[in-house]
């Protein structure tokens, strides 16, 4: 499937730090609270900024720490699509 966007989020208790990608570029990034209010209003902003469709719109977390989990309280989160990312883990060498 091929999306018309993609949202960045990394997720922290109290924050999400965003950035949206529409054509592989760089648009926007932003820093919200991690609560449904403010959710609620960046998804309304974002759809009506950018003319988003949700269904459309892959939304990539880092997934560590379980924070993530709460993206499935966010409102709409039936009609979007999540991808997760895991964050490398690299052993120094020992020489």
């Amino acid at each position: 499937m091929k999306y018309q966007a993609i949202i960045g989020v990394d997720v922290s208790k109290e924050w999400l730090d965003l950035c949206l990608l529409i054509q592989g570029e760089l648009v926007w990034r932003d820093r919200v609270k991690n609560d449904s209010a403010s959710i609620r209003k960046l998804l309304t902003e974002l759809r009506q900024s950018f003319k988003l469709t949700l269904s459309q719109t892959l939304i990539v977390l880092e997934s560590t720490g379980s924070m993530e989990c709460t993206c499935w309280k966010w409102p709409g989160a039936g009609k979007c699509q999540f991808g997760w990312s895991m964050p490398c883990i690299s052993k120094p060498q020992m020489g």
